[in-house]
């Protein structure tokens, strides 16, 4: 459980044996486990430059690519590891694994058979290859596999239990039963076993025997879904579980669609938690019935749930006077009317037939009233009386959403999907929490089971697809995308909706034909569809067709209704087909518009003054920079490149281009620009900022760094890039550079705050500490503005606050930087780092209450930075709360792993455990029972 250590330790050997392929193995491994991608991917491309160490590097992208999901890459990296390490096991069995996940099992059973040759007797080997067999429909060939592996293993369980499932799937009852039988007498808890028992009991109609076998069954391997699956249809067949979405659906197929049946279906969705589907079902009913008053309360309290108070309100408003107790309550809820909710949950609650319903309205009404405990154990009543009830278990987890605990929300839509096997939303809120969290690999994993499980279930496809576009990954977007469009030919809606995406998706992939053809398919639909021609004509504009862009940006113009981007757009590509006197005249006209000291203003800037170069209008072009709010610097460099453009008549036209490109969010063609026209033009200064600029919105770091680097070189007294290259340069843990290039930048400008705040950082990150503390104090002395004078403050009060002799000096500084901080004017809230600051040298000076009190402000402000949330679980812990104390450590280990305090994160949990064993233990010695194990 301490990854960092275990990584420092291969380090050692690899300096040690610069020849261990296993230990480069292994600290890639934990890199990738450690969710340390960026430096997993360094690592294998050094690893790569080593010669004889291809094979390693090639495995260890492999392993990075199945980590991001991307499964054709991770084939491709593992079989050209096994080309040059002919004979790596577990390369080779990294590779079979890759290969079933793809769905490629001729070549994983090919691979396995080879595997098998040298290793005959490689039980978890034999395994696999048997149950690749039985995929492909060869039980047979498995059963045989695994029945001459047994001659040789008789007690073995695993390999009887193994038996038992194969001739199950085959039919062979007899035999199921005699291999399971042998394995549980060789062992009582195997769950292949107990899993092939419990089925056949439930073939013979034995299903008390059944359940309590797949009950065990269950409990040995709760992710098994065959095993789950099987367990939940023999508890419906007793009755102590019902499926109502299922019957009703099944019931739908046989009779057709009616009102009265979809109405009770979406009722169904409602009662197992899934508000969202509901409302999709009722909403078939008010399209045909619009006054159906039940299908109107569903509607209304599927709003509710989902949290859309006003709509849920209009819906109510619409259904009128009625003595409905569903209505009563929820009018109740919405108005705080605490005599209509209570009169409406007591009748509920007397009808058998909605008893559920009101304690789910009366935990509800708790919870909004602030009664936090009391709503919580409701709702869990509530959902323990009634298994197939799953609105409370929903309610609960977007509760825990709210409340920033995306662990227990997990847990909670994890228990979800046990009971709802079939349900799409507890995998969909799963996968949604891991995003959240920047748990984007693991989200694509949950979303493509659910796909495979759900084929028709497109939600899961298209936000996998988002994802996949998040992540950079292109051409899995696209392919998820492209069978969205295929799967809805009858929808032009969706249609409609998907070919935008897949539209962006191409143009982000730099496949720019595509995308125009995609915008084509949009606009034969819908033709006043501005927003696709601008897209269309910088589509156009980055595949080479100016005249053909210019074409479509005027189409957009004329269709739009607001006309500011259009205007923009079509500006611009007025200028780059040479009608600049045009161009600058509608730019102009936009920058009027725009009201002054925006953001939006300031967007127009660079874009503006490069129409005006385009034009020969320089000084115009120098009062439009000059006028801006841009730093000094900056505009020194403008306004240099402008004296360029007008001594040597440098063609500097289609820089306005890349400003669009990158004002747009398209990075790619604005960086092949920028770096043609750098290329082109050296000595201009502007044309390398503007390519570390877009470099950096990119997320291209290392490129951006390589640019700011040279920049410095030919400029070594230029602020702008001895900054810049700083900056970089220590994000990419180049502290010595960062230090060396922020020193001469003093040198040049001593009288700057913000680079003695950026040098301050530097040694900090080092573990300079007094020199740190000199440069803060430097910051304050130079009176900057407030908000950098308060993180100047706050780095003070948490460095002092490392020495226990100067806790009131940090107090001060602490104290300081939260009057400064200015208050969030979206959430209201202070900066929680600073608050975070405060609260721990309160706990520091043993001020329990102050410090809960800043730190849990702390955590609403910032609820997933691991180091908040273990000061909060020290300040339980001295308050004598240990199980809060202990849930707070293991959410700070759950968000990272190996931040600075984990390792006391994990000394604390175990000493919690040691405590509450030893409190039982005394418990049990005061009842008389302390002998129990």
């Amino acid at each position: 459980g301490r990854p960092s250590d275990a990584i420092k330790s291969y380090e050692i050997v690899i300096r040690q044996d610069p020849a261990n392929k296993e230990a480069y193995r292994r600290k890639g491994s934990l890199l990738i486990e450690s969710k340390k991608m960026d430096e997993a991917e360094t690592f294998a491309d050094e690893v790569m430059k080593n010669e004889g160490m291809e094979g390693v590097g090639f495995y260890i992208r492999g392993e990075l690519a199945q980590a991001k999901n991307e499964k054709d890459r991770a084939i491709e990296n593992f079989e050209k590891s096994l080309e040059y390490d002919t004979d790596v096991t577990e390369t080779q069995e990294a590779l079979v694994q890759a290969y079933r996940i793809s769905g490629q099992t001729e070549p994983a059973i090919e691979l396995l058979q080879k595997l098998l040759e040298k290793k005959p007797n490689e039980i978890p080997l034999v395994v696999q290859l048997a149950y690749l067999y039985e995929s492909e429909g060869n039980t047979d060939k498995a059963i045989s596999l695994i029945s001459g592996l047994i001659n040789d293993h008789p007690e073995n369980p695993r390999l009887r239990s193994v038996l038992a499932r194969l001739y199950l799937s085959a039919g062979n009852l007899d035999l199921a039963e005699q291999e399971a039988r042998e394995a549980l007498s060789l062992d009582p808890d195997d769950a292949n076993a107990l899993f092939v028992t419990g089925s056949i009991a439930s073939e013979k109609g034995d299903f008390e025997q059944a359940s309590e076998d797949l009950k065990a069954a269950q409990d040995r391997m709760p992710t098994d879904e065959t095993i789950r699956k099987a367990f939940r249809e023999v508890e419906m067949e007793l009755g102590r579980l019902t499926d109502p979405v299922r019957s009703l659906k099944e019931e739908i197929e046989a009779q057709g669609e009616s009102p009265a049946l979809q109405t009770r279906l979406a009722e169904a969705y409602l009662y197992s938690g899934d508000a969202p589907t509901a409302l999709v079902e009722i909403q078939k009913v008010l399209d045909k019935e619009p006054d159906h008053k039940e299908a109107m309360i569903i509607q209304a309290h599927a709003l509710l749930c989902m949290g859309n108070r006003e709509a849920a309100t209009q819906v109510l408003e619409k259904i009128g006077e009625s003595d409905n107790p569903r209505v009563q309550v929820m009018l109740g809820i919405l108005n705080k009317d605490n005599a209509k909710v209570t009169d409406a949950v007591e009748k509920l609650k007397s009808n058998e037939a909605t008893v559920s319903w009101g304690r789910y309205f009366s935990g509800v009404y708790k919870l909004i009233g602030g009664n936090l405990e009391s709503g919580i154990s409701e709702l869990d009543e509530a959902s323990d009386a009634d298994e197939g009830f799953g609105m409370p278990l929903d309610e609960l987890g977007r509760l825990y959403i709210g409340l920033n605990e995306p662990m227990i929300a997990m847990n909670i839509y994890g228990m979800l999907a046990v009971r709802f096997p079939d349900s799409p939303r507890p995998p969909m809120m799963i996968a949604r929490l891991l995003d959240s969290t920047g748990e984007t690999e693991r989200a694509l994993v949950v979303l493509n089971g659910l796909a495979e499980r759900k084929p028709d279930f497109q939600a899961a496809k298209f936000f996998a697809a988002t994802l996949h576009l998040k992540s950079q990954q292109y051409n899995e977007a696209i392919e998820i995308i492209q069978g969205l469009i295929d799967q809805t030919k009858e929808d032009p809606t969706a249609q409609l909706v998907y070919r935008g995406v897949l539209a962006k998706a191409n143009l982000f992939a730099k496949d720019y034909a595509k995308a125009i053809e995609q915008y084509d398919r949009i606009l034969e639909v819908r033709p006043d569809f501005p927003v696709a021609r601008v897209e269309k004509a910088l589509a156009q504009m980055a595949n080479n067709n100016a005249p053909q862009a210019l074409e479509t940006a005027t189409e957009a113009l004329n269709s739009a209704t607001e006309k500011t981007i259009p205007k923009i757009v079509h500006s611009i590509l007025l200028q780059q087909n040479g009608k600049v006197v045009e161009a600058l005249q509608e730019i102009q006209e936009v920058a009027a518009q725009v009201e002054e000291g925006s953001g939006k203003k300031e967007d127009l800037i660079p874009l503006m003054a490069s129409v005006q170069i385009a034009a020969g209008q320089f000084d115009g072009a120098r009062d439009t920079i000059n006028s801006s709010g841009r730093p000094p610097v900056m505009k020194e460099i403008f306004i240099d490149a402008i004296d360029e453009a007008e001594n040597s008549s440098a063609d500097f036209g289609p820089m306005s281009m890349g400003y669009l490109f990158g004002y747009y969010g398209w990075p790619d063609p604005a960086i092949a620009i920028h770096r043609a026209l750098m290329e082109k033009y050296p000595r201009v200064n502007l044309m390398k900022v503007n390519l570390g600029e877009i470099l950096q919105q990119a997320r291209r770091t290392e490129e951006a760094y390589e640019i700011y680097r040279e920049a410095v070189e030919q400029n070594p007294d230029n602020l702008y890039f001895l900054r810049s290259e700083a900056k970089l340069a220590s994000r990419l843990d180049k502290d010595e550079e960062a230090m060396k290039n922020l020193l001469q930048a003093i040198s040049l400008s001593p009288e700057d705050p913000t680079l003695h705040f950026q040098l301050g950082t530097v040694y900090e990150k080092q573990g300079l500490i007094d020199e740190a503390i000199s440069s803060y104090e430097q910051v304050i002395d130079l009176k900057p503005p407030s908000s950098l004078e308060a993180a100047a403050a706050n780095n003070l009060a948490w460095l002092y606050s490392q020495d226990d002799s100067k806790l009131d000096l940090a107090l001060e500084y602490g104290e300081k930087a939260l009057e400064l901080s200015p208050v969030n004017p979206r959430t209201g809230w202070k900066d929680g780092n600073i608050l975070d600051t405060v609260g721990w040298i309160y706990y520091k000076k043993g001020d329990y209450e102050n410090a809960g009190k800043n730190i849990d402000q702390a955590l609403r402000s910032i609820p997933f930075h691991p180091t908040i949330n273990f000061h909060r679980a020290k300040i339980y812990e001295e308050q004598g709360q240990p199980e809060v104390a202990n849930h707070l450590y293991q959410k700070a280990l759950w968000i990272s792993e190996d931040f600075d305090e984990a390792g006391e994160s994990r000394q604390r949990l175990q000493a919690l455990r040691i405590q509450q064993m030893e409190k039982e233990k005394a418990e049990g010695a005061e009842t008389g029972s302390g002998d129990q194990p």
